[in-house]
This record gives structure tokens, C-alpha cells and sequence, in this order.
């Protein structure tokens, strides 16, 4: 399992700093194309949300929590 961290450049830079993968994104569309590309290319990744990041795209965590499928993740409190 790998950690990878999405979120706002600000949110980014602690992450990146304890050698977690970081993928910055100001915009849904952005996130969206992210998340496609990291699990195409990370087999068991844990995705790792900013708040911010969370909000925007909340319709797709709630489907991941009710069908119980789709990849380990966590969104940070504010």
C-alpha cells in the first residue's frame, strides 16, 4: 500500500517533506484526472485528501463508502 497525498500546494508541502507522494490540484476536473492516473498506476494506493480536495469531489467519496469498493482513502479535517 501507497501512500499518496491530493490536495492544494499549501496542504501539499508537509507531505512532500515526509517523502509521501503528493499530486498538487486546485479544481475538481484536476483531481479527477489525478485519481485516474494514480490507480492505473498504483496497484493499492491509500489516497490521502485535503479538505478542500474532500469537498470537491465528496459525491465520488460517499459512492466509495456506500458500495464499498474503490481505493483505501482518508480525508483530513480542516
Amino acid at each position: 500500500m501507497k501512500p499518496v497525498f491530493i490536495g492544494t500546494a499549501a496542504d501539499a508541502r508537509g507531505f512532500a517533506l515526509a517523502g509521501v507522494e503528493t499530486h498538487v490540484c486546485e479544481s475538481r476536473p484536476d483531481i479527477e484526472k489525478e485519481l485516474e492516473a494514480v490507480t492505473c498506476a498504483i496497484a493499492d494506493p491509500l489516497l490521502i485528501f485535503s479538505k478542500s480536495a474532500a469537498e470537491l469531489i465528496a459525491g465520488r467519496c460517499a459512492q466509495w463508502r456506500r458500495s464499498g469498493t474503490g481505493p483505501l482513502f482518508v480525508a483530513l479535517p480542516g
